[in-house]
């Protein structure tokens, strides 16, 4: 169920990214985490890490 585009040279805005995560986790609920799902939450992070990264390059 990815929520978010998942291309390497596309440049996420991290505050979507975190929404992205907020929307995914609560939709979730408090069900065990499977490995899929798991997965997909460590791509939404991914994405986030990309677009906090793309900030500190475009602030320096």
């Amino acid at each position: 169920m990815p929520t978010t585009p998942d291309r390497e040279d596309s440049r996420p805005d991290a505050e979507q990214a975190n929404e992205a995560i907020r929307r995914y986790v609560q939709a979730h609920g408090s069900r065990p985490w499977g490995e899929e799902e798991r997965a997909e939450l460590q791509r939404l992070r991914s994405v986030w890490l990309r677009a906090i990264q793309n900030n500190v390059r475009a602030a320096a």
